[in-house]
């Protein structure tokens, strides 16, 4: 299995972000639900939105213990998805 890791939650954002830009010309989304205060049990939602056609859908959700292990295993699932 692939690993990655990042530094702070915003490159985690910017490497999907250009992902999902790559492969499907629209635009990323990032919605996080925390279970506990403190950002532990993280659900990661990826919304990708079409300008072009002007609609939204959540891509993908990934579960993780933070908001960064989320970001990780999401970007590892669209990394393989995508790049197929």
């Amino acid at each position: 299995m692939e690993q990655i890791t990042f530094n702070n939650i915003y490159e985690g954002e910017y490497l999907i972000s250009k992902l999902v830009q790559k492969h499907t010309k629209c635009f990323a989304s990032f919605n996080y639900n925390l279970l506990y205060p403190g950002g532990t049990n993280t659900t990661l939602q990826l919304i990708s939105y079409n300008p072009v056609e002007k609609n939204y859908k959540i891509l993908y959700q990934t579960h993780g213990v933070n908001m960064e292990n989320s970001l990780e295993k999401m970007y590892i699932y669209l990394n393989t998805k995508l790049t197929q």
